[in-house]
């Protein structure tokens, strides 16, 4: 689940935080209001491929960082484990930097991972679907 992410310089965002609680969350607003800013967000900060034209205007660098809660995912903490970026602690933390001139950066708990890390790990986090996605569950092999 995951708890927090945090954004800065990315597209038209300056920063913004949110915090999630338990349970479902529900992003809603009107047409333009950034609602696929912040998905768009989580999904590159999870590996997916990127260019530095995410990075606002006149800004080096975008950041993107995430907090996930570990304690009912025993298929995250095992991957963490087997790549010896394990913690003890309840929540694991995913950073990734993408600069306008060099290649960007992943991190996991505070350690340099390749982005391909960042990949393989955010499925076992996090599921995301896009709109007129729901018809994916009415296939068998996807439930």
């Amino acid at each position: 689940m995951i708890n927090w992410i945090d954004v800065r310089d990315f597209l038209i965002v300056k920063q913004a935080e949110l915090s999630f609680g338990r349970g479902l969350t529900v992003i809603t607003g009107e047409t333009g209001a950034g609602k696929s800013v912040i998905v768009d967000a989580l999904a590159i900060l999870l590996g997916s491929r990127t260019s530095a034209e995410i990075i606002r205007s006149d800004c080096e660098a975008c950041e993107l960082q995430a907090g996930f809660e570990l304690s009912q995912n025993q298929q995250a903490r095992e991957w963490l484990d087997q790549h010896d970026l394990g913690t003890d602690a309840a929540e694991c933390t995913l950073r990734r930097l993408v600069y306008q001139e060099k290649p960007s950066r992943g991190f996991i708990n505070g350690r340099p991972v390749p982005i391909q890390s960042l990949r393989e790990l955010g499925p076992l986090l996090v599921d995301i679907h896009g709109q007129h996605e729901y018809h994916l569950l009415l296939k068998k092999p996807v439930q």
